[in-house]
């Protein structure tokens, strides 16, 4: 079996929505909350929203955006190397 094929049940996005996941969980005060919807817009591009406590939306934006903005980066990076745009959001 080749690659190509072998890769009929892969999830996009996969490796960046754990490395979401980790990294949400690490700075909310209740981490068991998180949660992490996987949308999948376009063969290469998904959306990952980040669901978590009312109380915790502040520590994941953080001060004018950085830390958002800092997940955004690392999950970009981390989409990368599965060849898939990704694109995160905060819900509270």
């Amino acid at each position: 079996m080749t690659e190509e094929e072998n890769q009929g049940n892969v999830i996009p996005g996969i490796k960046a929505a754990d490395l979401v996941q980790y990294i949400a969980s690490q700075l909310v005060t209740e981490p068991d909350t998180i949660f992490i919807e996987n949308e999948q817009i376009d063969d290469n591009k998904i959306k990952l929203t980040i669901e978590s406590h009312p109380d915790d939306v502040g520590r994941l934006i953080g001060k004018k955006g950085y830390v958002i903005r800092s997940i955004r980066r690392l999950a970009r990076a981390a989409g990368a190397q599965e060849d898939v745009i990704v694109d995160v959001e905060v819900a509270g």
